[in-house]
């Protein structure tokens, strides 16, 4: 297997090439972005892609997002954020590092500046470091726990504001979801929509078109390496959790989302703008 990074609006760029222009035999697979799926009902012109064309593996996260500042900032709650400007970095325009913080700040009336262009989430934590933004509006528990595990202490220099995940994460007992943020229906509705965005956090998909005995051999091989017990041996040791939903799953999961009211997501349409 040859690995092969495609940059490009928070891999938009490579979900157009899996769709469009790549090869259709089951020699090429992609891992997107977690909210690149709904790109389409946002609106956005340049998603080249039906979601009921491409042919889903498999998801190997159901996530857990939070966002965090630095503690230096002085901000302590995220109501905080309603009276105190904070800048949090971005990566490109479909992630979910520009996305989240942007639709949070529509949804709650708060005042984050986001700034994009970094070219991936590690280096907004060391422009974090340097003082360059104040926070990241969107990390995977994941990542946090691989890469910088430092910020679940006590001492830590960043502050966690919020969680967005179906249930609160058993490391952030005290920290609220953006569901429990909410202080209106509209503002509910608009952060379950939030929050499905982020929900199939590692989500990998082929092109339209792959011969069905190849789409089920890769299915299959997904599901397998995510059993495997020295691939989660080693996913452990890394502080990486799995949690496998299949194609079918998946699918399911997508279509529900779509089924959203049109204001809801006329709302967070207008937030991404």
């Amino acid at each position: 297997m040859i690995v092969k990074n495609v940059p490009g609006a928070g891999s938009l760029v490579l979900m157009n090439q899996l769709a469009n222009t790549l090869p259709r035999d089951g020699s090429v697979i992609g891992s997107i972005n977690s909210g690149m799926p709904f790109e389409p009902l946002f609106g956005n012109e340049q998603a080249k892609f039906n979601i009921e064309d491409m042919n889903w593996l498999g998801n190997v996260l159901v996530a857990t997002t939070i966002g965090v500042v630095r503690k230096d900032t002085g901000i302590n709650s995220w109501k905080d954020m309603r009276t105190q400007s904070v800048t949090m970095g971005a990566t490109g325009s479909g992630s979910n590092t520009n996305m989240v913080p942007r639709i949070m700040a529509k949804i709650f009336d708060l005042k984050i500046n986001v700034i994009a262009g970094y070219p991936g989430a590690n280096d907004i934590v060391l422009a974090m470091e340097r003082g360059e933004v104040d926070g990241l509006g969107s990390r995977f528990m994941s990542s946090l726990k691989s890469s910088t595990p430092e910020w679940l202490e006590e001492d830590s220099d960043v502050r966690i504001l919020y969680q967005i995940a179906r249930k609160k994460h058993h490391d952030l007992p005290n920290v609220p979801l953006v569901s429990e943020m909410a202080e209106t229906d509209a503002q509910r509705q608009a952060a379950n929509l939030l929050g499905a965005r982020l929900v199939m956090g590692r989500p990998y998909v082929a092109p339209p078109g792959v011969p069905a005995d190849r789409l089920a051999a890769l299915r299959k091989a997904l599901e397998d390496t995510t059993n495997d017990p020295e691939f989660l041996a080693d996913a452990q040791k890394q502080s990486l959790a799995i949690e496998f939903a299949n194609a079918d799953e998946m699918i399911e999961f997508y279509r529900e989302v779509y089924q959203a009211p049109a204001e809801v997501v006329k709302f967070v349409e207008d937030a991404i703008q």
